[in-house]
């Protein structure tokens, strides 16, 4: 029952109305057994081919913007305050290109698990490749980055592929920063 109501108010501009916006809220989290789980409209937190390792873990809130399409196959294990936005995709499995068939599509999956550290943003029409496997804690992927390889805590990464451009100064040093 819940999975229907999940299907029929997840897109729904009905839902979107403020009054409205805790039902269907309610019905996000009973859908995927998660309290912490926002999603925006037309955003997607799926799992495109399910396996013993297609696991959503949260720790905290895991929020997805506009129309953004997480797959969460190969398994997806995230610190408190995700952020994904608009138009992000992230994938966690792969069909090897290499293999017993003709047909790549025919060829055993290889599922690869992706871990978000807290407070990491990936931001608008960014893409995680499945070979990614870790978003360290606070980091910033940019928008429109491609990212094909992990990204370490506090680094700031943009680009395609994707680079780590600096890594973040906060805390007590950001008052004095290092001299040049």
């Amino acid at each position: 029952m819940i999975h229907l109501l999940f299907i029929l108010t997840r897109d729904s501009a009905l839902f979107q109305l403020p009054g409205l916006r805790r039902i269907r809220q309610w019905i996000v989290c009973q859908h995927y057994n998660n309290p912490q789980v926002r999603l925006a409209r037309y955003a997607r937190l799926y799992c495109a081919h399910p396996s013993p390792g297609a696991v959503l873990k949260t720790e905290g809130l895991l929020e997805l913007g506009r129309r953004a399409l997480v797959d969460y196959s190969g398994g997806l294990y995230t610190g408190t305050d995700v952020y994904f936005g608009e138009d992000v995709k992230v994938i966690t499995h792969v069909h090897p290109v290499d293999g017993p068939n003709d047909n790549f599509e025919l060829n055993p999956i290889r599922f690869c698990p992706l871990h978000v550290g807290a407070y990491a943003k990936v931001l608008a029409n960014a893409i995680l490749l499945p070979q990614v496997g870790e978003i360290g804690a606070y980091a910033i992927i940019g928008a429109g980055a491609v990212v094909t390889a992990p990204v370490p805590a506090y680094a700031v990464a943009a680009g395609n592929p994707a680079k780590v451009l600096r890594y973040r100064r906060v805390g007590p040093d950001f008052e004095n920063p290092p001299s040049e």
